[in-house]
């Protein structure tokens, strides 16, 4: 078993979800049609709004990297998540509430004097019954990612790398994106990269951005949209695209996972929802998150991918049981559930 520990270089994210009526709609002064980035102002008016409204509100820490890193510290391997994220309330969450996770270093996170990131996804239920996804966000702090001689050494300790493309949007952090990784590739460590969020890289950066993960990533996560995406965007096949990467993953959802080694072949998965019952809720926001860090753990711990991939699935299953972007304290007893098969 190695010793492993992971670096989660990204955005510091509040995760907020929330469902109402469509009744109280012009009440709290919510338009349906609403999506995409809204100033500060206007999340802090619709989240006081919503606490009044709403059927159900939830708050949790989030964002790609976060969850990697929370998720891998409660499997088992230490690990420290690297982002800003503002002096405001939701702060707070980060310091106290992931507390009782040992194993998860938050010494890196800096505060800066701005108001923290946060997404809201809403779900606004008709009469009918049928649901409409609002999906807003401010990016807030987490557009200031840090790069110094402090996070430099705490990657000279870890062995493992891990970010994703949500990390590279804004023109603040591109560059320092970019250098973490070359950094990481120097320092010998594990380059694990998650395409997610490669919609929201503009088209004048995408190239580069692409161009770095083709050089030093190990291993490449992405889901079905984003595999048709960049296969769009290259017009090739995605193995003919990341040629250095020992293993390409692409989650498909309910569909399973299907995997792509370096040294050719392909392993497809089917994903365990038999053991969902029909009556059952299901939060599936960061189930993709929990799959890396299962899938992260396995290997570390010696299987081969695709036993990784079946232990990811059923770690993803646990995740989408909770409201929460990540695993919780309540999933450790069902995490203590799973096996591993060495092979």
């Amino acid at each position: 078993m190695k010793n492993e520990r992971i670096f989660c270089f990204g955005r510091p994210i509040i995760d907020i979800t929330a469902s109402i009526n469509d009744e109280f709609l012009k009440e709290v002064n919510i338009n349906e049609n609403l999506q995409g980035k809204i100033p500060k102002k206007k999340m802090e008016k619709l989240l006081k709004q919503l606490s009044k409204k709403a059927d159900y509100l939830f708050v949790s820490a989030g964002g790609v990297e976060v969850n990697v890193a929370i998720n891998s510290a409660i499997l088992g391997i230490p690990s420290t998540i690297v982002g800003v994220i503002g002096d405001d309330y939701f702060h707070l969450m980060f310091k106290d509430s992931l507390g009782f996770i040992k194993k998860l270093d938050l010494s890196l996170i800096s505060v800066a004097a701005l108001n923290s990131a946060a997404i809201a996804v809403i779900w606004i239920v008709k009469d009918s019954g049928e649901k409409k996804r609002i999906k807003v966000f401010n990016y807030g702090a987490s557009e200031y990612l840090l790069w110094n001689t402090s996070i430099e050494d705490g990657l000279k300790s870890t062995t493992i790398f891990f970010s994703s493309l949500f990390t590279t949007n804004t023109s603040q952090i591109e560059p320092i994106w970019r250098n973490a990784i070359r950094t990481a590739g120097k320092f010998g460590k594990k380059v694990i990269i998650s395409l997610g969020g490669i919609d929201t890289v503009p088209k004048r950066k995408l190239g580069r951005v692409m161009d770095i993960i083709k050089e030093y990533a190990d291993i490449v996560f992405m889901n079905e949209k984003e595999h048709d995406f960049v296969q769009n965007y290259y017009h090739k096949e995605i193995s003919s695209i990341f040629l250095k990467a020992e293993l390409i993953v692409i989650t498909r959802g309910w569909k399973g996972h299907i995997l792509l080694k370096k040294e050719g072949g392909i392993y497809i998965s089917s994903f365990p929802g038999e053991a969902l019952e029909p009556s059952e809720q299901i939060f599936d926001i960061g189930a993709g998150d929990a799959f890396c860090a299962g899938f992260i753990f396995a290997l570390s711990r010696g299987v081969n991918p695709e036993e990784a991939g079946k232990f990811a699935s059923e770690v993803s299953l646990i995740k989408i049981r909770c409201p929460e972007s990540h695993l919780t304290k309540g999933s450790l007893v069902e995490l203590k559930n799973l096996k591993l098969t060495n092979s």
